[in-house]
């Protein structure tokens, strides 16, 4: 687990609470107007960052292994939201819409999707920089120029 990203996503999971689960009419005055027009598009923006941070808090053993992980944490998230929200919307007058899932589950597959690509950019640089570190030791070769064999010369 990396810390600064699980402070990251920890601190977004308390936003996403806060956004999904108080009144809108309490939140509305805090969004940007896009955001507080159009709430597919705060769905799907929320979502993407939650993917995102959630793939890069996971351990890196493998890409697959993480991108597996974090679509299957985000997914719970996409549709337990709403569920909840329907369980508690007589207090907070939100109610259950499909429509949301949909795009709680699209945002998910942007960040997921690059976050994906960042890494195995990432992966990319790490393996060119280790190669690129290796160098040949001088005195490795003879007086032609060519590599010594590595067999005895007894």
């Amino acid at each position: 687990m990396r810390r600064p990203c699980a402070f990251a996503l920890a601190l977004h999971l308390v936003l996403l609470a806060l956004l999904g689960f108080l009144p809108s009419s309490t939140t509305a005055a805090y969004l940007p107007t896009p955001l507080r027009k159009n709430d597919k598009l705060l769905h799907y923006v929320c979502f993407s960052i939650l993917a995102l941070l959630l793939y890069f808090t996971l351990s890196r053993e493998t890409v697959q292994k993480t991108a597996i992980a974090a679509a299957a944490g985000v997914g719970v998230a996409a549709v337990g939201s709403e569920l909840l929200q329907s369980i508690i919307g007589y207090w907070s007058g939100r109610i259950f819409d499909g429509a949301d899932i949909m795009a709680n589950f699209w945002g998910a597959t942007t960040g997921l999707a690059l976050a994906v690509l960042v890494d195995i950019s990432w992966r990319a640089c790490d393996r060119r920089r280790a190669r690129s570190q290796f160098s040949r030791v001088p005195g490795d070769e003879d007086d032609n120029g060519d590599e010594i064999p590595l067999t005895s010369m007894v």
